[in-house]
């Protein structure tokens, strides 16, 4: 896998936006565990 370019980086790091802004539930751990696990 190849690294990610500034346009590419940029919205994953300034543009995004959280999940508590739009969902009113807790993250799954199972979901949390399987981020953390790509990084």
């Amino acid at each position: 896998m190849g690294a990610l370019d500034d346009i590419a980086l940029h919205q994953l790091f300034v543009d995004a936006r959280t999940r508590n802004g739009w969902v009113e539930e807790n993250l799954p751990e199972s979901l949390m565990r399987a981020v953390y696990d790509l990084t």
